[in-house]
């Protein structure tokens, strides 16, 4: 068979409400013979139509529109043992590490790994504490897949994120609630660890509070 490759554009901030905004990653997912690919690094985007076109098959690659405008994602790098780590999809990576780069300055190292093949979903590192963050439901999802692996192979402590198993709304501040902010990943990280969030953060002047949204603009 012939390699059948399908380009999927996908974002927020259009406006389009319930009727057009359901996250079909993990549906997809759980297809057998559809690899899904959800790049967000230039390099990554490049290797997955290389691996999408020598395979047989169908290969859907999902590309956010929210990277486009940047030339990097700005992947943590870090030296020495991550406090924890965080896996996550698609534009949900920005929101990561914004809320990473606020975890650095308040002196917790947080690793960020992007989930950009499906098929592959890596466990991570076993001895760190993860979060996992989805774009689309929890509910029958494959966060909440890779949560339970995780669990079984004993990582201490798991805990999974994502929008409410309800529509997307339509308007723009609701909207923004729908989606985990990386305030709110951040949260996530202090309550995991057992430790109080400073307040005000301690950012640094040149970073991006979390919770700002960054990369393109839609009608809103």
């Amino acid at each position: 068979p012939l390699p059948l490759v399908v380009r999927m554009l996908v974002g927020r901030g259009w406006g389009q409400g319930p009727v057009h905004s359901q996250a079909f990653h993990g549906l997809l997912g759980q297809v057998p013979g559809i690899r899904v690919f959800y790049p967000v690094q230039p390099e990554s985007l490049l290797n997955s139509y290389r691996m999408a076109f020598r395979q047989r098959g169908i290969s859907v690659i999902i590309e956010p529109r929210r990277v486009y405008e940047l030339e990097t994602v700005g992947l943590p790098r870090l030296v020495g043992h991550p406090a924890a780590q965080i896996g996550t999809f698609g534009d949900c990576v920005l929101d990561a590490v914004m809320a990473a780069r606020e975890l650095r300055y308040e002196g917790i190292l947080c690793n960020v790994i992007p989930v950009e093949d499906l098929s592959a979903m890596p466990l991570f590192h076993l001895s760190v504490p993860t979060i996992l963050v989805d774009t689309g439901h929890i509910r029958y999802g494959p966060m909440e897949g890779l949560a339970h692996r995780l669990q079984t192979e004993g990582v201490p402590s798991v805990l999974v994120m994502g929008p409410p198993y309800s529509p997307l709304p339509a308007a723009s501040t609701l909207e923004t609630a729908w989606y985990p902010s990386a305030r709110q990943i951040k949260q996530a990280v202090y309550k995991m660890l057992v430790r109080t969030a400073p307040e005000p953060a301690a950012v640094a002047p040149e970073e991006v509070p979390a919770g700002t949204d960054i990369g393109f603009r839609g009608p809103f």
